[in-house]
């Protein structure tokens, strides 16, 4: 016969037969999901224009140079080799083997599919020793003794996987002691950028995945919560991503990372049903159980004496006392990520359309699955979490607003770390220090500079730009740019002719006699890429260098187009130079991947700014809605402001790059601080209707301790990110990490002790 403590009334079983129902089909439609995943193609995938899309308003200045100077994409190898002479060394020296092994990787790469041309020392000069002294050669292939450069120049729309995956094993076959081979070039860095995002989602996620499901099940400890919130995490995980990819969204730089976005809010949403389940009697306590109640509030490990009244359907008071506060942190969590879909980075739009999606469908997961694994407070033991519990049920004690000072005050002192952020970080940031990429970057970068900026310049009435005053003015800019120091290379029109005039008799042909001659196929239409068919515009190729820069890009940009406009000419004018003619320069574009590099920071800075503002704008909004106390919604909007601080100031204060990668994590972790805030203050309002004597101390004593649990789950999961060998992705789970332990802190002893000190003062 069953008791009436466990007695399940009709109405309490066809719930649970509706729960089981809705579960099974969810758990069906999510396995037939999965079965679609190898067939998808869930590889990240990386803008050959490096984080931007082909839409972005930022390239268009790039595209548009490239349309009017058409030369094509170019990888650059560094060849090391000490033996290397640039005579004619005899038959039997080291240097004509290492002459001969230069030539045999050129013709190697020459005939790889997608390379237009190949130049070295054996394919463009008319010999090695007349490269040294030419204009042209000698700047394009960075001829040192025991060193030089091979130019690869690529076909339109050349795949950079295939390229790359077809020059590994010549590399590997041409390289030996006394040979060394160095590359570079945005194809190459972004096809390596691809291998180690496709790495971290293989390994990183799934282990990320793994320790999410080991520490939840130490805290939980009930095998069938643990079940039911593996089952949705993992459902809610495989359909996001069947999702994105059957509405034509592919994973990129930041999408990466998005199987472990929607774990973790979808095991918030089960930890909290979990914390609710402990207490499911509350939601039917009569008026004469709040004495029982004001007593119970001081044990959480003993549930309140009213159980019977609530032991048939808990799962179900459970649902209703919890889905409230889910839905306003789903919704709250969407519209974050609905914010970065104005922003100009195409990763960061990226990201806010995946997370949408990824929000919507943890939501909906969580609560279509996990109801039918809750039963009963009895069927399982509570969280972990007794000591976080007995701290947290003693009130505002001395020893609790000293801690709340003191982390007050360590925030204040992250604060003066903002202005120090690093949001134009320098490309090898990006790669460890002993990764070959790097290394390759480095040595392209000491041999002529790593990053292109291109520069066109026209008269400014719109004149030719190859009659006399004009081309000694374009040499001019050409001489106070290459004396810059962030300046490696350049490469303009007035080298390009003063090479072609090297050429015997060259001198009698007149100056678009040879421009026509050097725009032909014999020499591979190379005119082209210097000046415009009407020689109306110019283009200067820059490459600037990365190691040692401390001036931001912006700023090394304004300065080199002041040089390359009248300002800069008017300012130092060539002794040469014709004064009247100096202010007729004028610089229309900027384009290159040093000016994507700078707009990018820009990007960033301003995007975490307005995200950040924003959020923080919504989420008053929301604590208001949530709190019904403009001085409770005050409390949590001050307590969240330490989230991104916190971030954000810690980044600056160690010096760490801020790129677009890390970017996001002052946003998960602003928006999981948001989710235990808003729960905590729905657990307190509902304690303070049900007449508790002290809600914020039986709402700590009840939610601290999964709230502890949750923060120490999610900072485990994302921690194990910075064992990762991309760097990015290491600061970014690190990040994440490091605010979610934060906004666990500002939760559970901030903002009840500013909502005791406020409520406190209106009292007297």
């Amino acid at each position: 016969m069953t008791t009436p403590s466990t007695a399940r009334p009709a109405g309490a079983r066809e719930a649970a037969r509706r729960r089981r129902g809705l579960a099974g089909v969810a758990l069906a439609l999510l396995a037939i999901a999965a079965l679609q995943l190898p067939r998808l193609d869930l590889e990240p995938r990386v803008e050959s224009e490096f984080f931007f899309a082909s839409d972005d308003p930022q390239l268009r200045a790039s595209q548009a140079i490239a349309s009017d100077f058409p030369g094509g994409e170019q990888l650059l190898l560094v060849v090391d080799a000490p033996a290397l002479e640039l005579g004619s060394p005899s038959d039997d020296t080291p240097a004509r083997e290492a002459l001969e092994r230069l030539g045999a990787l050129g013709d190697d790469l020459a005939a790889v599919d997608g390379v237009a041309s190949v130049r070295s020392l054996l394919r463009g000069p008319s010999s090695p020793a007349a490269s040294a002294d030419s204009p042209l050669w000698s700047r394009l292939l960075g001829t040192t003794p025991g060193r030089t450069q091979i130019l690869v120049t690529l076909e339109p729309e050349v795949e950079p996987r295939a390229l790359v995956e077809s020059i590994e094993p010549l590399l590997r076959v041409h390289r030996r002691p006394g040979f060394d081979l160095s590359v570079s070039g945005v194809p190459w860095v972004v096809e390596l950028i691809r291998r180690a995002l496709v790495r971290d989602l293989r390994v990183f996620s799934l282990g990320a995945l793994a320790l999410f499901a080991l520490v939840l099940a130490a805290f939980v400890r009930t095998p069938r919560h643990v079940l039911g919130a593996l089952l949705a995490c993992l459902g809610a995980c495989v359909a996001s991503l069947v999702v994105l990819r059957l509405l034509g969204a592919a994973l990129g730089l930041l999408t990466a990372n998005l199987v472990a976005i929607v774990f973790v809010l979808t095991l918030s949403h089960t930890l909290f049903l979990l914390a609710n389940l402990r207490s499911a009697d509350l939601a039917n306590l009569r008026s004469a159980d709040l004495a029982n109640l004001r007593s119970a509030d001081s044990d959480t490990n003993s549930d309140p004496p009213n159980e019977e009244h609530t032991v048939g359907d808990a799962a179900g008071h459970a649902v209703r006392r919890t889905l409230p506060a889910s839905a306003w942190s789903a919704l709250t969590t969407l519209l974050g990520f609905a914010s970065l879909l104005a922003a100009s980075a195409a990763p960061l739009r990226q990201l806010g359309f995946a997370g949408v999606v990824g929000t919507a469908i943890a939501f909906a997961t969580a609560y279509a699955v996990m109801p039918a694994f809750l039963g009963s407070p009895a069927a399982g033991r509570a969280p972990a979490g007794h000591r976080v519990a007995r701290f947290l049920r003693g009130g505002p004690s001395r020893a609790r607003l000293v801690i709340a000072g003191l982390l007050g005050i360590v925030l204040l002192v992250l604060a003066v770390g903002l202005p120090r952020l690093n949001t134009d970080p320098s490309l090898f940031a990006y790669f460890d220090a002993d990764d070959p990429l790097r290394a390759g970057l480095e040595a392209v970068d000491a041999a002529g500079g790593s990053s292109p900026l291109l520069l066109v310049v026209r008269r400014g009435d719109g004149g030719s730009l190859i009659d006399a005053d004009s081309l000694e003015a374009l040499a001019a800019v050409h001489e106070a740019l290459e004396t810059d120091p962030h300046v490696g290379t350049a490469l303009s029109l007035p080298v390009l002719l003063a090479e072609a005039q090297r050429v015997p008799f060259a001198s009698f042909l007149g100056v678009e006699r040879l421009l026509s001659i050097l725009d032909g196929p014999t020499f591979g239409r190379v005119a082209q890429g210097f000046v415009t068919a009407e020689r109306d515009r110019a283009l200067f190729v820059l490459r600037l260098r990365e190691a040692g820069r401390t001036e931001p890009r912006r700023q090394v940009i304004e300065r080199l187009r002041s040089i390359a406009s009248s300002s800069g000419l008017s300012a130092d004018p060539s002794p040469d130079l014709s004064p009247d003619l100096s202010p007729d320069l004028q610089v229309e574009r900027v384009g290159g991947l040093y000016e994507l590099q700078a707009s990018l920071g820009e990007l960033v800075r301003a995007s975490v700014v307005r995200g950040l503002v924003g959020l923080l704008l919504l989420f008053t909004l929301v604590a208001f809605l949530v709190a019904r106390s403009p001085r409770i919604a005050g409390a949590m909007v001050a307590a969240l402001v330490g989230i991104p601080l916190a971030v954000l100031g810690g980044f600056g204060w160690l010096g760490v790059p801020f790129d677009l990668i890390s970017s996001p994590a002052a946003s998960i972790a602003l928006a999981l601080g948001v989710d235990s805030m808003i729960h905590l203050v729905a657990t307190v309002r509902r304690l303070d209707a049900a007449g508790a004597s002290d809600p914020w101390r039986a709402a700590l004593a009840r939610m601290g301790p999964t709230i502890a649990a949750a923060a120490v789950i999610l900072a485990a999961g994302f921690g194990l990110f910075g064992l990762s060998a991309f760097p990015p992705t290491r600061r970014f789970g690190l990040a994440v990490a490091a605010g979610t332990l934060c906004a666990a802190a500002l939760a559970l002893i901030v903002l009840p002790t500013l909502a005791d000190r406020i409520r406190g003062g209106a009292r007297r």
